[in-house]
């Protein structure tokens, strides 16, 4: 590898990041870095292709002239510009000729490199116009570092931040198993308590690996219903291809089906061998609604509540917050069934 590093002279360093520069013709290098070092500016100078795809890691601008571009070189800035992460834009400035070539050059870069903050300049031109250019692209690049070091420090917050809630949850859990042990109350309702608990930690474990968001419908439910189909998920079939939720619609959604899977355990399809249940989940025909679905198959005849009980009561007011509207909850001999459709936008994210 070849590569040489020109830092400004005495005490007039910018504090911008570093260019990154690619001139084998004469002794345009050498000129260059000069200049850039004159104004203050930190200069790495790569004279082959090994030396450019280790200094364009961190390079703060590249200014490469046409002589460089060789079918190596295109290919290395091709595969480095198209694998940048969302953030960045890296500043690439394009010494060209002042002919009919250049200005092919310019329009084949510049539908090749889309992901590229390109700059174009013919040659000759005034040293000046070049220096501010630069100096623009390193000021362009300094932003987007610092948004780097933005969203870096806003993961690591948030990693902490579900570290403590899963902490708090996990605690929460040990402090009702304890009451549990230490009181008369109906174990039921305890046990009751407690899986609704588990659910909440298991999709805000399922969030947390999806960076809290985004979260596709199935890893949700497939998190949630694990507990209640031991005899194998054939039991309950989940029909959906959503992906993009919003956290708080994940979290909604794992309490609702919580709430339907122990109603099924007990009373419906999933308290006996041969019953079973239809999930379905996504966007509606206009893509500007979503639709949720649970309807149970092959279990004892369903039959309406003789009482509104809490579990029901929550399933009700959690989707009407969530869909905007109420849900259809039907008690057909075949089984039961709950049907709700609202806009798209309180569940997705855009």
């Amino acid at each position: 590898m070849s590569a040489h590093r020109i830092r400004p002279a005495g005490d007039e360093e910018s504090g911008l990041p570093t260019v990154v520069l690619m001139a084998p013709y004469r002794q345009d290098a050498q000129v260059l870095a000069r200049a850039f070092r004159d104004a203050g500016l930190e200069t790495l100078v790569a004279d082959d292709r090994a030396a450019l795809d280790d200094a364009l890691q961190d390079a703060g601008c590249l200014l490469v002239t046409q002589e460089a571009l060789t079918a190596e070189v295109l290919a290395l800035l091709d595969d480095t510009l198209a694998a940048q992460p969302n953030w960045s834009e890296l500043p690439v400035l394009v010494l060209a000729a002042h002919s009919t070539d250049g200005l092919a050059l310019r329009e084949r870069l510049a539908q090749r490199w889309t992901r590229a903050k390109l700059l174009f300049y013919a040659r000759p031109l005034a040293p000046v116009e070049l220096l501010s250019g630069v100096q623009l692209a390193l000021v362009t690049r300094l932003r987007q570092f610092r948004l780097r070091d933005q969203i870096a420090q806003e993961i690591e917050l948030r990693r902490e931040l579900n570290h403590r809630v899963k902490n708090i949850l996990t605690s929460v859990q040990a402090m009702a198993q304890m009451t549990r042990r230490s009181s008369s109350a109906d174990d039921d309702l305890f046990e009751l308590f407690l899986a609704r608990l588990r659910s909440l930690a298991a999709v805000h474990s399922t969030l947390q690996e999806t960076n809290n968001g985004g979260v596709a419908f199935t890893a949700v439910a497939r998190e949630v219903l694990r507990p209640y189909v031991e005899e194998g998920a054939a039991r309950v079939v989940i029909e959906s291809d959503a992906s993009g939720l919003r956290a708080e619609a994940a979290k909604a959604l794992a309490l609702c089906l919580h709430e339907l899977a122990t109603n099924a355990l007990k009373y419906g399809a999933l308290s006996g061998p041969s019953g079973r249940v239809l999930l379905r989940f996504g966007r509606g025909p206009d893509a500007g609604t979503a639709t949720f679905s649970w309807v149970e198959q092959g279990g004892p005849p369903a039959s309406a509540p003789t009482r509104r009980g809490y579990g029901l009561r929550y399933l009700k007011t959690a989707l009407r917050g969530l869909f905007r509207r109420d849900p259809v909850l039907e008690y057909p001999p075949e089984g039961f069934r709950l049907e709700v459709e609202g806009p798209a936008d309180d569940v997705f994210e855009s």
